[in-house]
């Protein structure tokens, strides 16, 4: 974690965030392209590194570029965190199998590895829809709000 604030600063402190957030406002169809690239980054690097690292390094790079492109930012952080959690149990690596493999000693790594796809698959339906349809995210936090 202190590698990972260390580094993000650092990027900051040189340009990195405003140089990435100017590229990828220029990118061709940038709302959609960028939100796109995000997901995907997020979700490749969540399958190798633990999700704590990819909070501090990626979250201050992508955010600025995905809310100046007009996304709520309650609803970026709900997607970045859902990908994030999706990456956590997909294979190859997929950390959390390796510790349900930790307390359930008696199922072999194979039948764990297949099990967690139908949990994957909806877990990223779950995250098209909320991209789709971003009230299915959005009515939660003002039914909050409204309540407090």
């Amino acid at each position: 974690m202190a590698g990972g604030s260390a580094f993000s600063s650092v990027f900051s402190g040189l340009g990195g965030k405003a140089a990435v957030t100017s590229f990828l406002m220029s990118l061709p169809a940038a709302k959609l392209t960028v939100l796109v690239l995000s997901i995907a980054l997020i979700f490749v690097l969540g399958m190798f590194v633990d999700p704590v690292s990819i909070i501090v390094i990626m979250a201050p790079v992508l955010t600025p570029a995905v809310v100046a492109l007009g996304y709520d930012p309650v609803w970026w952080g709900v997607i970045f965190c859902a990908t994030l959690l999706t990456s956590y149990i997909t294979p190859p690596v997929g950390m959390a199998l390796y510790y349900l493999m930790g307390v359930v000693k008696d199922v072999k790594t194979e039948v764990i590895f297949k099990a967690v796809w139908a949990f994957v698959l909806l877990q990223i339906a779950a995250i098209l829809i909320s991209v789709a349809v971003p009230d299915t995210i959005m009515l939660f936090v003002r039914l909050l709000t409204r309540y407090r």
